[in-house]
């Protein structure tokens, strides 16, 4: 977290242009659900003028979706993305957690949308974006939609997928991927 702090301060302060390695790490912070406050107090957190006062506002944004309505939430990511500012992947990542906020809203054509707009990107987001566009499908009823996507959605998330489906990894699976069951079961 100091090391992203200091980065973001640094990046900030010197109008550095490009983020660099300061993109990883905040794919980090999410990947390990730290949500952790940044704590970056800049005159210019609602209104970023510069790529790293985008990514701290992204990340704040994100960190306080645990504390705040989720309707705050996807305003203030809105708000980032319309800045411009962010690179690509971390664009990527504000329409994810906006599309999580409208699903969490309600908002599932909003959501599917957006998750759409991911999945079809195949970018790094990608494949929780086809899980989501799964699990939208089965709360909407659609099961033959939520299955179709199972064999796209990857070796994460298996566990949770239905268990009728012939593609649910079992015994061949686990020999596939080199895990090992329990001891005696294979």
């Amino acid at each position: 977290m100091a090391c992203l702090r200091q980065g973001l301060r640094l990046a900030r302060d010197h109008r550095l242009a490009g983020l660099g390695w300061l993109i990883d790490a905040a794919f980090v912070y999410t990947d390990d659900s730290v949500w952790e406050p940044l704590a970056l107090s800049t005159a210019t957190a609602e209104h970023p003028d510069t790529s790293a006062d985008a990514l701290a506002e992204l990340l704040t944004a994100i960190a306080r979706r645990q504390h705040k309505h989720r309707h705050r939430t996807a305003d203030r990511l809105t708000a980032v993305l319309v800045t411009g500012l962010l690179p690509a992947e971390l664009t990527e990542m504000a329409l994810y957690y906006r599309a999580k906020a409208h699903k969490d809203l309600g908002h599932n054509d909003a959501a599917r949308a957006e998750m759409r707009q991911l999945a079809d990107a195949d970018g790094r987001l990608a494949p929780r974006a086809r899980r989501v566009l799964a699990n939208l499908a089965r709360l909407a009823g659609d099961s033959p939609t939520a299955l179709a996507a199972v064999p796209t959605l990857g070796w994460k998330g298996r566990h949770q997928r239905p268990r009728r489906h012939p593609l649910v990894p079992g015994r061949h699976s686990r020999r596939h991927h080199r895990l090992r069951g329990r001891p005696g079961r294979g």
